[in-house]
């Protein structure tokens, strides 16, 4: 009797680990074949100094240190990058994009927005819709006194500007810290959009968007890494 009885609990003990070992590996193996799609779909802001920097007998940079503080000539490179499996589509307008932002670190360690000297005026504006696939990269050189951006980078007319104000940030002894933060006004895309197709008309092209949903406002929102401002020499 001791024997069989022992030999009946061993079963069960056998029975009840296997049925253990079964619910803890077959929800675990499906949670981690399972890919997670971030809030940000993938997408990546990288804000950096231009790899190749200006020569001092440059045309432009001549023209724009005549009106704006050196800072705010300094060339630097944005670039997105799609590290999700989705496609993302991001519509936009050809006059007055304030899409792409900066932020200033102030001396307490803050962040705010960096000042725009005006809103963007336009006569005409044309709605323009862009594509962002997995594995691709997208780059934009410019700097902070590009009058597409509309901050307030100068130029230095002889008045005195606050410092939270974009010129006094630019102007006063360092460090200059800064960030970009980009907004996409979109969706994802169906996966009926095949790589390379057209987009066709903008204004029409809300069917390319995912099933049940369609372009929102400010979809994705990205922050970039933090940057010190610096002349290069």
């Amino acid at each position: 009797m001791a024997r069989s009885s022992r030999r009946f609990l061993v079963s069960v003990i056998a029975v009840m680990m296997a049925a253990l070992c079964f619910g803890q590996n077959g929800p675990l193996s499906s949670d981690r074949s399972r890919k997670q799609v971030p809030a940000d779909h993938g997408l990546l802001l990288i804000l950096s100094h231009d790899e190749t920097p200006e020569t001092s007998d440059s045309t432009a940079l001549k023209t724009c240190l005549a009106n704006h503080p050196p800072l705010a000539c300094v060339m630097l490179t944005i670039t997105v990058k799609n590290e999700g499996p989705e496609t993302v589509l991001r519509w936009t307008g050809s006059c007055g994009d304030t899409s792409l932002g900066f932020d200033l670190q102030r001396s307490d360690g803050n962040w705010e927005s960096f000042p725009v000297s005006e809103l963007p005026v336009c006569g005409r504006n044309v709605l323009e819709l862009q594509r962002l696939s997995p594995g691709e990269s997208y780059v934009w050189h410019l700097r902070l006194a590009d009058p597409a951006l509309y901050l307030d980078t100068g130029p230095d007319d002889g008045l005195i500007h606050p410092n939270l104000q974009g010129y006094g940030f630019l102007t006063r002894p360092g460090p200059h810290t800064i960030r970009a933060h980009w907004y996409v006004n979109g969706c994802v895309a169906s996966n009926k959009l095949k790589p390379g197709s057209s987009l066709g008309d903008p204004f029409a092209a809300r069917s390319l968007c995912a099933q049940g949903t369609e372009p929102k406002q400010q979809f994705i929102v990205l922050q970039s890494n933090e940057l010190r401002l610096s002349v290069q020499p």
